[in-house]
């Protein structure tokens, strides 16, 4: 399910300055850079320096390079069968298993769910009508039907209060709201858009009780030009979409769920509620006030308590088990916020989050029995990512075989010399001093890679290639859950070049 997010941009979905297409950009070996990839990860990840650059084409420029040199570790990391390492398949097989799980969902979810046109003009009918109601509560239904009782009678629903009508605890008073298309629930939307004007509903059910509404106004939103039309049904179509889709997943997981088992050991599980509560209390004044946030602070906290308790098994699945380490590991990653959590709150709010996870681990499992790890979709999804982690694991190899010298540290504190604080702490200046002759090798392997190399560059569809200014970062939003980056960062890599010898690149 590609549904994308922009956290620093204010729009749903990623927007590209033209349309996506396979032009090639470069050719590095047998590896081609299409326009299509360039423009994802240029404008789905941060470029927090674009904006202050003079020119967009050296910012192209700059971004392609370091695209070229991710190729270039990709087919040395072929050469040198890093397929085979344990390490990198593990990472390999992390996003796999989310994209299997978001396909299970494009096959069983998104792709089963039809809109009629009927339904679209209903829906433009409601969208163009924004209703002012009251309403009456009643927990019980035979207080709801001694309310509609009263209203047959004609009495007003608005004149209602619990002094004139009842002393019965389930009752409450008038209350108004505004009901729009899709900012309402279906059930309560479907009673109060059958009304006419000043009409009154029978007494329905709605989560926890009974509703009597009643229309008091309507205003009525006037669309007018072709733009605003086409965007007026999307809008329609993304709400219908979302409420269908919601429905047939509920539908599907209850199905494929109902007979999955997993047992959770309670004590455990107690005592990692104590942990987080108590660290919770511990970090904030007024903690029943202040959201709780699971995050790498709160999990060595639980760590530190549990002792070898921490390495035990929480989660017993027939097959497998997670322990309590694995499992808010997990958490993390799916993210657990609790507001204003009383320890009750925390509860809940965590045992609603790990049967979220359990569900999806389910879920990826059937997607593999499906084989939908060979689907077409997965594949191409999983070449970028297969190609960015090769790279990332290949940079790590040859920075575990950087040392430094006496004199790379002197060197070092003759560059920061303005820098107090990294030279008032000896590990963070043997880091920063480790970083830069990392990428100085860095720079100089992948420019020997180069000359080894077939590269062609089509500098006239890269100039023809338009892009935007502003740092975004994007996230997918998966199928049955969770979410990932949209696609893999590029690292920056341009000082390479230097290193190239004279006619070594194409430019037809």
């Amino acid at each position: 399910m590609k549904i994308y997010c922009s956290f620093f941009l204010l729009f749903a979905f990623p927007v590209f300055a033209q349309p996506l297409n396979d032009t090639p950009l470069a050719r590095v070996g047998n590896i081609t850079i299409t326009s299509r990839e360039f423009l994802n990860r240029f404008e789905m990840t941060p470029g927090f320096q674009r904006h202050n650059k003079a020119s967009i084409e050296a910012v192209k420029a700059e971004f392609l390079l370091s695209m070229i040199a991710e190729k270039l570790l990709v087919l040395n990391a072929e050469q040198q069968n890093l397929e085979t390492d344990s390490f990198y398949n593990q990472m390999i097989y992390s996003v796999e298993r989310l994209l299997v799980r978001d396909e299970l969902y494009r096959k069983e979810v998104s792709q089963k769910v039809e809109i009629s046109e009927r339904e679209i003009q209903e829906g433009i009918r409601r969208l163009r009508q924004d209703l002012k109601i009251y309403f009456l509560f009643a927990r019980e239904k035979s207080t709801a039907d001694s309310l509609y009782t009263f209203i047959k009678n004609g009495r007003p629903l608005e004149s209602f209060t619990v002094e004139k009508v009842t002393s019965h605890p389930s009752f409450k008073s008038v209350d108004s709201a505004v009901a729009r298309f899709g900012d309402t629930e279906e059930p309560m939307e479907n009673v109060v858009y059958s009304l006419r004007l000043n009409e009154t509903s029978k007494p329905f059910f709605l989560n926890d009780g009974y509703y009597l509404v009643k229309v008091m106004g309507k205003t009525i939103n006037i669309v007018a030009g072709d733009k605003e039309l086409k965007a007026e049904r999307e809008k329609v179509l993304q709400i219908i979409r979302k409420r269908k889709e919601l429905k047939r997943m509920s539908a599907f997981m209850s199905t494929e769920l109902k007979n999955t088992k997993t047992e959770i050991v309670t004590a455990l599980l107690k005592k990692i509620l104590d942990v987080l509560y108590q660290y919770h209390k511990e970090n904030n004044r007024v903690p029943d006030t202040t959201q709780f946030f699971l995050g790498a602070n709160a999990v060595e906290a639980v760590r530190y308590a549990m002792g070898v308790d921490f390495q035990k098994p929480l989660v017993l699945f027939p097959n497998k088990n997670w322990s309590v380490e694995q499992t808010l590991e997990l958490m993390v990653t799916a993210g657990l916020i609790s507001p204003q959590p009383t320890y009750q709150r925390l509860r809940i709010d965590f045992e609603q989050r790990l049967r979220d996870i359990i569900d999806q681990e389910y879920l990826t499992e059937l997607g593999y029995q499906r084989n939908l790890n060979h689907s077409n979709e997965v594949r191409k999804d999983m070449k970028v990512w297969r190609d960015a982690y090769a790279a990332q694991y290949l940079r790590k190899r040859i920075a575990d075989t950087v040392s430094l010298s006496q004199k790379d540290l002197e060197e070092g504190k003759q560059y920061f010399s303005s820098d107090s604080v990294t030279l008032g702490n000896p590990k963070l200046l043997e880091e920063k001093v480790k970083a830069i002759k990392v990428d100085g090798e860095m720079e100089k392997f992948i420019g020997a890679l180069a000359n080894e190399t077939r590269l062609t560059i089509y500098e006239k569809n890269l100039k023809q290639l338009e892009v935007t200014r502003s740092p975004s970062l994007v996230f997918r939003f998966l199928g049955f859950g969770g979410r990932m980056f949209a696609v893999p960062f590029v690292i920056p890599q341009v000082g390479w070049i230097q290193y190239l010898k004279q006619g070594s690149v194409q430019l037809p």
